[in-house]
């Protein structure tokens, strides 16, 4: 079913979002991407872009009825509850990681328009499960002019280089706040460069 989804996904959806990429989208085997989330289509690009399937969190809310659950759950689609420490989700991803798939997870755990966003929106969950696994981290930006997605309007995905646990850990040690703020950082700075870009 993924790859059925994603075949029409870049006919049907990713021509029309003109998108430029920019750094090196061949993501590592075991990695997690840490993405802003602006638009509802924000996976479906990434899923376009990249080669290797991936496994993505979403609020709990998208699978209460029977046929969303099994049709998320065929495209490597999981749950988290946003409201409370959901540990069975943060068990899901850390297995994801160490079996060397791709994990693609929003921190901010909601799509935010119209403002860029800050270091302080990532989620602390995104430390914990960087710190448990020891999986690199990918910070990917995704830029829409102004934060207001529509279609044929240029979007501007940028992959930043892989971030270690060597890396992070020695930065952050292991307090998983410090950690998601910091990977999270580097997606917010390259938020910037993309303004920058276009003014």
């Amino acid at each position: 079913m993924y790859r059925l989804i994603k075949t029409l996904a870049r006919i049907l959806i990713y021509p029309f979002s003109r998108v430029r990429i920019i750094g090196n989208p061949a993501v590592p085997e075991g990695a997690m991407i840490v993405s802003n989330h602006v638009a509802m289509r924000d996976p479906i690009l990434l899923a376009c872009i990249i080669k290797s399937p991936i496994h993505t969190m979403a609020k709990k809310e998208l699978f209460s009825k029977k046929l969303t659950d099994k049709f998320f759950r065929s495209i490597n689609v999981f749950p988290v509850d946003r409201k409370s420490s959901d540990l069975s989700s943060v068990k899901t991803a850390i297995s994801i990681l160490k079996e060397k798939k791709i994990l693609l997870i929003f921190p901010q755990g909601t799509r935010v328009k119209y403002k860029r966003c800050e270091k302080t929106d990532a989620k602390g969950g995104i430390g914990l499960i960087a710190l448990r696994s020891g999986a690199p981290v990918v910070p990917v930006s995704i830029y829409y002019k102004d934060y207001i997605p529509r279609l044929f309007r240029r979007t501007t995905v940028t992959f930043g280089k892989p971030i270690t646990k060597e890396e992070y850990f020695r930065e952050c040690g292991d307090d998983r706040t410090l950690v998601a703020q910091y990977v999270f950082s580097k997606v917010v700075s390259q938020l910037e460069g993309s303004e920058d870009a276009q003014k």
